[in-house]
């Protein structure tokens, strides 16, 4: 019985954490990578930048120091913060500052596939219009899939039940 129940779990969360809908990523006036800024989603954002997606570039830090544009000096301004709290509720919230400061109207936030639909859930009640929520799976070994299910899940639950408002 437990194993019927793992199964249709897993099949119903597909569409979720491995397949979630996503379209290319659309010019904004903003590209957000949203924490942990590894490094291939900060690459991913300068190549989008390079090809003249956007015109500013943020970065969600997960310490003070950990500024990962640190090392070159971009034609574009980067803003690069560990916002408080740190979850994406937080980033969500920084977005929507900055977005009301800069008068920005397009945003296109950066993170993993698993992480797409929360994040744009959460995206959304910060900035209901003009934000397109991107992700990748690059490097997810088996075990870290295993630990996204687990953690996503949980946090989906949160983001539904608990913390349901920006």
């Amino acid at each position: 019985m437990a194993l019927t129940s793992a199964t249709v779990l897993f099949v119903a969360s597909l569409p979720l954490y491995v397949f979630p809908p996503q379209s290319a990523p659309r010019p904004a006036d903003v590209v957000f990578v949203i924490g942990p800024p590894e490094q291939w989603r900060v690459d991913w954002a300068r190549q989008l930048m390079a090809r003249g997606r956007s015109k500013a570039l943020m970065i969600s830090a997960s310490a003070p120091d950990n500024d990962p544009n640190s090392k070159t000096k971009p034609s574009y301004p980067v803003l690069c913060r560990r916002v408080t709290p740190f979850t994406t509720r937080g980033e969500a919230r920084w977005l929507k500052f900055e977005m009301e400061l800069h008068g920005w109207k397009r945003a296109l936030v950066i993170t993993t596939t698993p992480h797409v639909v929360r994040s744009r859930l959460i995206m959304d009640r910060c900035v209901p219009h003009g934000v397109q929520v991107v992700g990748r799976s690059t490097g997810l070994s088996f075990g870290r899939w295993v630990a996204q299910y687990k953690y996503q899940t949980g946090a989906f639950l949160k983001a539904l039940f608990i913390t349901n408002t920006c």
